[in-house]
């Protein structure tokens, strides 16, 4: 099966929240099927709140219109994952060993809020402060609030598929206790303000690296595009409400590739469509850092293992390393 637009299911998620047992399983199956097949998925009556949303997609379309001063107060620190990339930062192809040029985005990311000392010596690079600018001073409050409704959707669809292939609770969400998350705003500006060179996008082809994204999306002309089984790209479906979900590489490892990391990508700004410009918020979830992957699907019982904090790190590196990591 290709991973066409008419292939990505829509599933609501309302029976698994307020069903019985049998609407419950029907839902974790559903979930399952889709992320064997295609690796993607949109999900309606997912329990995060609209006005939660609204209120961060708000906050961080408020900073990324600052002046490049004002964002700069909380750029991103060189081997780190929290506050403010520029354009010209990551390299989303280059994880691929494509040359497709730095991406043509702005982000801003936190890290788990309220990281221990220990994970913050651990691995700083994701559980370091994390930074918020003063200049929208709503920014903190509603980021924090949506990183928890994220945190718990993303850990109800692991349940969700602990059900689909009858492991047992907490196979796999056991190793998820102190995620190495990153909830993230992507920024794409408007055509007439970038100018994309021959072969750039706004993401360049890649995968997801940890377990679980939760995407909310907004629509346009140089959205999300995936790749089918057979290489050729298509449109994502845009569904107003909902949430995108994929698989990351992690969890395809985990699942000794049961459900598929599919790549994906955001194409460059249309002339077509000169003052178009986009946000999407995203949930990157991820296990533990020092989590032990092991394969449970897996044909081989020699399958290898994989610890979750070292894939992370050696993926993040590749993705900054064609472009500087702290904001020029």
């Amino acid at each position: 099966m290709t991973a066409s637009s008419q292939e990505i299911p829509l599933i609501d998620l309302a029976p698994w929240y307020s069903g019985g047992e049998e609407a419950r399983e029907r839902t974790a199956i559903a979930v399952d099927r889709a992320l064997q097949d295609v690796g993607f998925l949109l999900i309606a009556n997912h329990a995060v709140d609209p006005g939660t949303l609204a209120g961060a997609r708000a906050a961080a379309s408020r900073f990324f219109h600052l002046s490049r001063a004002e964002k700069s107060k909380v750029g991103c620190a060189e081997g780190q994952h929290h506050g403010w990339r520029g354009i010209g930062t990551e390299s989303h192809g280059a994880t691929f060993g494509m040359e497709t040029g730095t991406d043509l985005k702005e982000s801003f990311s936190i890290t788990p809020p309220d990281s221990p000392a220990d994970l913050r010596s651990l691995a700083p690079r994701w559980f370091a402060e994390n930074r918020f600018p003063a200049a929208v001073p709503e920014l903190e409050a509603t980021w924090r609030r949506l990183y928890t409704a994220m945190d718990r959707l993303a850990n109800e669809l692991l349940r969700m598929l602990e059900l689909s292939i009858g492991a047992q609770p907490g196979r796999l969400t056991a190793l998820c206790g102190r995620p190495m998350s990153e909830l993230t705003a992507n920024w794409y500006p408007a055509y007439q303000s970038v100018r994309p060179a021959p072969g750039q996008f706004r993401i360049g082809p890649h995968t997801d690296f940890g377990t679980i994204t939760l995407l909310d999306r907004q629509h346009g002309t140089a959205g999300l595009q995936i790749q089918t089984t057979d290489g050729d790209w298509t449109d994502a479906p845009f569904v107003p409400g909902t949430l995108t979900v994929n698989v990351g590489d992690l969890l395809q490892h985990w699942s000794g590739n049961r459900w598929r990391s599919t790549r994906h990508r955001v194409p460059a700004p249309s002339h077509a469509a000169p003052q178009e410009e986009l946000l999407s918020v995203v949930y990157f979830h991820a296990p533990d850092y020092d989590a032990v992957i092991e394969q449970f699907g897996a044909l081989d019982a020699r399958a290898p293992t994989m610890l979750a904090g070292e894939y992370l790190d050696a993926k993040s590196g590749q993705l900054m390393s064609k472009g500087v990591t702290t904001p020029p």
